[in-house]
């Protein structure tokens, strides 16, 4: 298979077919997509729009942002068999994601009796990393039983600084602070399943996916004051140190009828049920002249837990004329408790419980949701499709020490339309537009404020709305090689992070709002080259234009970018069984919220050999030790360069072993009734 196959509605990126995205991990996968960019809190934007919904499988991982990136950097590459990358999906889909949804898909047996894998991940930066993974699997003619897991014990750091500049009375102060942030993880996860097939028509299935980890870290830091400011403290000596918990177990029960070969019905449950949390202590020590003159300590304490439920059906038949109807139907509920408690004293040992900083917050959620579908194949080369998605939410959240209690309800209709005309290994061609949704985070809308530092806030905000998109895609292609994408976007109320900077308090309050219009206009080239039997070269350039404008009550955010990323891989067939292949990438200017990020790039080696049942990896990421993300925030009366230092060179080595039976027949592949809440479930 090629590395990246292009269709009318996105791409697919075979990730077995890559000995560098074989032998890292799905974090770094995303990395590689191309038009993606990996953000430096790991959310990703694609083509340079935000708010990408991630799945696995098929389904939701339920978890926050932060959760999300710790699941994703401790999943070893190797689990993962292909992504699937979805710019304007159906109606069949669910209307969350205005940039679009990445479905990551994990490898599952298609080998008859019993067989499995077992492997290792390792490599070596800064810090160690080492994932030992397994799987097995069991298939007969009436049931298929599998599972795999992997434990994880791996270290990440970054370094970087930040340069705030104050005005108070027409007096300045400057603020610059360096950091090194250190976290090492700890955890498992594992996946289990049943298949029965009952007959040639009916299949019932169980699915279990478990994880639980901890990432214990610290953060030493030193902020230096010049300016007006520095009359009362000169230096502030800090460390953070901070440790998070998760955990989740997800169970689905799927049933399926083949009714005909030309209609079948399925049916899903899902229950989640999620807890993770943190524990955070800042100790600040303010100096003048070298003098000690005042110590803070600060602890915050959170936990949440959420439950989620989920029944969705979908029946799907085709009759005269090449037609095909779909109907589905699907309802999810979720209930989400935020427990935050904060303390504050000079040191440990006389913290004094803070009622003002801590809170409770309740967040409850039920979506129901109906779509219709009608395709049909005109003369073999042409093809439309239309549907109707639509969408009753209702929501509430309460705080019993706010007064930022909120009910909401809406109706939201999605529709979706597509034609397309292809001549095979000739010329393609087509075109699609739809509406998409996206609903503020759970975290987003507690209240609560959480303190990282003297000068950092962040605040929840329980008045934000959804933001909606319209979507309008054009693909080229030719002798389905070469294609080329047209895409503009409307996308209003957006979600995004702002900074409102009190000068005179020294305090910056990180919160989010909705804000008004973000266009975006992109054009993608996507080209593969087959230089000889043993090279071939992958080519894909983004060219887009971002604008964003927002009169708020506090001030003016906005931007407006003409921007470009470059993004080619080459691979090469080398003797005895040896595969090679060299990366890179090029990010131009470009914002990420409202921070401005410099010019990164990045070039990565790998090299494949398979021997036997063995099969070896050997990977180099960042190999010259380039990337950077260096930039700021320079809005109405912020003034802040950033720099951002990641530990991105670093070596590994995927080993793994096949063992069992080899012989091939395609396993059941499914995906679940999940697919909407995805990373929104709160801290």
């Amino acid at each position: 298979k090629p590395l990246i196959e292009v269709t009318g509605r996105g791409l697919i990126m075979n990730v077995s077919e890559s000995p560098i995205l074989q032998s890292g991990n799905s974090k770094d996968i995303l990395e590689k997509i191309p038009g993606a960019v990996v953000n430096q809190d790991g959310s990703v934007t694609l083509k340079g729009k935000q708010n990408v919904q991630i799945f696995i499988d098929g389904k939701t991982t339920n978890m926050a942002l932060d959760d999300l990136v710790r699941l994703l950097e401790n999943t070893p590459s190797s689990e993962i068999e292909r992504v699937e990358v979805y710019e304007n999906p159906p109606a069949k889909f669910d209307a969350a994601g205005n940039a679009g949804i990445i479905n990551i898909v994990t490898k599952k047996g298609k080998l008859l009796g019993y067989n499995g894998v077992l492997g290792i991940n390792s490599g070596y930066g800064n810090w160690h990393k080492i994932t030992p993974s397994g799987s097995v699997n069991y298939r007969n003619k009436k049931i298929n039983v599998f599972g795999s897991g992997w434990y994880y014990n791996t270290m990440f750091d970054h370094r970087g600084t930040f340069d705030m500049k104050m005005n108070e009375n027409e007096n300045s102060s400057n603020f610059f602070s360096s950091f090194h942030r250190v976290h090492h993880a700890i955890g498992f996860n594992a996946r289990m399943g049943i298949d029965y097939f009952v007959n040639d028509k009916i299949t019932i299935g169980y699915l279990l996916n478990f994880y639980k980890g901890n990432t214990f870290g610290w953060e030493p830091s030193l902020v230096e004051i010049s300016g007006f400011e520095k009359q009362k403290n000169d230096k502030i000596e800090a460390v953070q140190n901070f440790i998070y918990y998760w955990g989740a177990q997800a169970h689905n029960v799927n049933f399926k009828n083949q009714i005909s070969e030309k209609s079948y019905f399925n049916m899903d449950v899902d229950f989640a049920l999620r807890n993770n949390g943190n524990e955070t202590n800042n100790a600040n020590v303010y100096f003048l002249n070298n003098d000690i003159k005042s110590n803070t300590y600060i602890l915050q304490k959170g936990n949440a837990v959420s439950d989620i439920l989920n029944f969705k059906s979908d029946y799907e038949t085709k009759f005269a004329h090449n037609f095909t109807l779909n109907v589905g139907a699907k309802a999810s509920w979720v209930n989400t408790q935020n427990n935050f408690e904060a303390f504050n004293g000079t040191s440990k040992n006389n913290l004094v419980f803070n009622t003002n900083a801590s809170n409770d917050f309740r967040y409850t959620e039920g979506i129901f949701a109906s779509y219709t579908t009608l395709q049909q194949t005109l003369k073999e080369k042409w093809s439309w499709d239309a549907g109707l998605r639509l969408e009753q939410t209702v929501a509430q959240g309460m705080s019993p020490k706010s007064e930022s209690d909120f009910f909401k309800t809406y109706l939201n209709f999605f529709p979706n339309l597509s034609f397309s005309y292809k001549i095979p290994e000739k010329f393609s061609w087509s075109v699609s537009a739809t509406r998409r949704i996206d609903r503020p985070n759970y975290h987003q809308l507690n209240p609560f404020q959480a303190q990282s530092n003297p000068f950092y806030i962040y605040q929840g905000n329980p008045n934000l709305n959804p933001q909606t998109t319209n979507v309008l895609n054009v693909n080229f292609g030719i002798k389905d090689k070469y294609f080329i994408t047209l895409s503009a976007s409307n996308t209003q109320g957006l979600i995004n992070q702002v900074i409102q900077q009190k000068d005179a308090l020294q305090q910056q309050i990180h919160t989010v709002e909705n804000l008004d219009n973000f266009y975006n206009y992109n054009i993608n080239f996507n080209s593969p080259i087959n230089i000889t039997k043993w090279w071939k070269t992958q080519l894909n350039t983004l060219l887009y234009y971002n604008k964003m404008s927002s009169n708020l009550n506090w001030g003016v955010v906005g931007y407006d970018i003409f921007s470009f990323n470059i993004n080619t891989q080459q691979s090469f067939v080398l003797p005895k069984n040896f595969k090679m292949e060299v990366s890179a990438y090029y990010n131009h200017d470009s914002y990420w919220n409202i921070w401005f990020v410099e010019p990164y790039y990045q070039i990565d080696l790998g090299i494949q050999k398979s021997y036997k049942k063995f099969n070896f990896n050997l990977s180099i990421k960042d190999i010259f030790n380039l990337r950077e993300g260096n930039g700021g925030v320079f809005q109405g009366n912020i003034y802040m360069p950033t720099t951002y230092k990641p530990e991105s060179r670093i070596v590994f080595l995927n080993i793994k072993y096949n063992f069992g039976n080899q012989k091939i027949q395609e396993s059941r592949r499914r995906s679940t009734g999940s697919e909407d809440l995805q990373k929104r479930a709160s801290d």
